[in-house]
């Protein structure tokens, strides 16, 4: 088969093709609502902790404190957890994205997605995207639990870490995203 040529499809051929690219969004899609679902569970727990954090004062004796403090280190953890959860959804949207502006070059409407990017553009695209938010937004989080646990080391985290992290996260995963190689 020529390079010049396009490759002809039958009408069978043309629907597994359009079946597997809404499967590519389909994916897409559910990553980004685990991602929301996360989010809304550890800003629950913020609330809770926050709501325990209120009725430490008054209730020290009875225990509440080492309530806290199990509260408090299980969204801890769990924050974390949607730092890896969604560095890996940020990886599936860019093996997704290749997929899907391959099968639309396949069956000719390539370019309806594809917003060309140069320059400053390329660089602002690279760190404002929704997952580095969302991590930005889980380490901040993180940071918040770990104040109810001890506030001294969670200001040393904010002042010095929580910035320097993200954006090494950042560098790291577009990195590995970059050099990745998908069939």
């Amino acid at each position: 088969m020529e390079k010049d040529k396009e490759p002809r499809f039958d009408d069978t051929s043309l629907d597994s093709i359009i079946a597997f690219y809404n499967a590519q969004w389909n994916d897409i899609q559910h990553s980004r609502r685990q991602d929301w679902e996360l989010i809304k569970l550890i800003v629950l727990g913020l609330i809770g902790a926050s709501g325990f954090k209120f009725f430490e004062v008054s209730n020290a004796a009875n225990g509440q404190q080492s309530l806290l403090t199990f509260f408090a280190s299980g969204f801890l953890g769990l924050s974390l957890l949607g730092v890896f959860v969604t560095a890996r959804h940020r990886l599936l949207f860019k093996e997704k994205m290749k997929m899907i502006f391959r099968l639309e070059h396949l069956m000719g409407v390539e370019g309806f997605f594809k917003v060309p990017a140069t320059g400053a553009s390329k660089a602002f695209r690279k760190i404002f995207v929704v997952q580095h938010a969302l991590v930005l937004l889980y380490l901040f989080m993180a940071n918040l639990f770990l104040y109810f646990l001890n506030r001294e080391l969670a200001e040393v985290v904010l002042y010095y870490l929580l910035l320097p992290v993200w954006l090494l996260y950042i560098w790291l995963i577009e990195k590995i995203a970059n050099r990745r190689s998908f069939p």
